[in-house]
């Protein structure tokens, strides 16, 4: 793939290019700069986190000190941080650690080809669609796709810690 803003620019492929190469939608740099990753499903990720000692006892270390973060307002915090569970943050998201609670699971564009997720946990970050077209008297989320205009018509699903996967 040879570039084709002509040879006087000095490059060979459009990758190098600034004017023909690809760009990342959504931050437009060019995708030679950026790193590419992996996603991983939390469940394989929590079992293959789970594989290093050293994790599980840092893990195991903050669900001991579930006193200093479970049940606690994320506004009120120690004057000490000694932690990364004793900050707001991890206050936050604790719903997802509590095996007594739940959280609000993404809701995801049924087309296919979109697959596009609109944030619904932790609700501090809830996405504006979810916000604002949440029907109380049927319990169903209605609005078009901000990405591909399908209509999204699904109801809210909560979800629990299970800890059945790992054993």
């Amino acid at each position: 793939m040879h570039c084709e803003c002509g040879p006087n620019l000095g490059q060979k492929f459009k990758r190098d290019c600034p004017g023909c190469s690809h760009r990342c939608p959504i931050c437009l740099q060019m995708r030679k700069h950026i790193l590419a990753y992996d996603y991983m499903p939390i469940g394989p990720l929590l079992a293959s986190l789970c594989r290093s000692k050293s994790i599980c006892e840092k893990m195991l270390m903050t669900w001991k000190a579930k006193d200093r973060w479970l049940g606690k307002d994320l506004k009120v915090l120690p004057e000490v941080i000694k932690e990364h569970f004793d900050g707001s943050k991890f206050r936050e998201y604790q719903a997802f650690w509590n095996p007594e609670g739940e959280w609000e699971a993404p809701v995801i564009c049924p087309n296919n080809k979109c697959s596009h997720s609109f944030r619904a946990f932790p609700p501090t970050q809830k996405c504006e669609e979810l916000l604002q077209h949440w029907d109380s008297d049927t319990y169903f989320y209605r609005f078009p796709c901000s990405k591909c205009s399908t209509l999204i018509n699904v109801q809210r699903r909560m979800l629990k810690v299970s800890l059945k996967h790992f054993y």
